[in-house]
């Protein structure tokens, strides 16, 4: 079983994300603009093909992807303008990266610390394009005010 651990850690940290539930939830019926709609659905297609991976690497192990909910506070958010969720999205993916890092600081090589390194490129490429989307949408300083 030890074998099974870091890809269902990996797992957990790929798991519902908020970004999953938006685009679940129907990202087109969100307000806000759309480079920030396209960006959330790049990042969830690039989430699930990972956990598509990793949960067929632990079903060719012998063990099993549990299914998870999505927490109760992301129900809350039906309303809110995707473009102030940016900086909720940037710090997700930040910690995403970081856990994933952290995780793979204790992977030897192979296979899961192959598949590990994608899913760290992915949160970090991602918390970029969401970081530049958040950095653009800010309002320029007026002068003298």
């Amino acid at each position: 079983m030890p074998a099974l651990a870091p890809l269902q850690q990996l797992l957990d940290l790929l798991g519902p994300t908020l970004p999953m539930y938006l685009a679940d939830a129907g990202l087109g019926t969100f307000p806000g603009p759309e480079p920030v709609r396209l960006a959330i659905a790049a990042l969830v297609d690039d989430q699930r093909s990972l956990v598509e991976r990793t949960g067929a690497m632990l079903d060719d192990r012998g063990g099993t992807a549990p299914r998870r909910g999505y927490p109760i506070r992301f129900t809350g958010m039906h309303d809110v303008d995707l473009g102030f969720l940016l900086p909720q999205l940037v710090a997700g993916a930040d910690e995403q990266a970081a856990a994933i890092e952290s995780l793979l600081g204790g992977m030897g090589p192979g296979g899961d610390a192959d598949l590990a390194r994608d899913a760290l490129q992915s949160a970090r490429f991602h918390a970029d394009a969401l970081r530049q989307l958040a950095v653009s949408a800010r309002p320029a300083a007026t002068p003298g005010g």
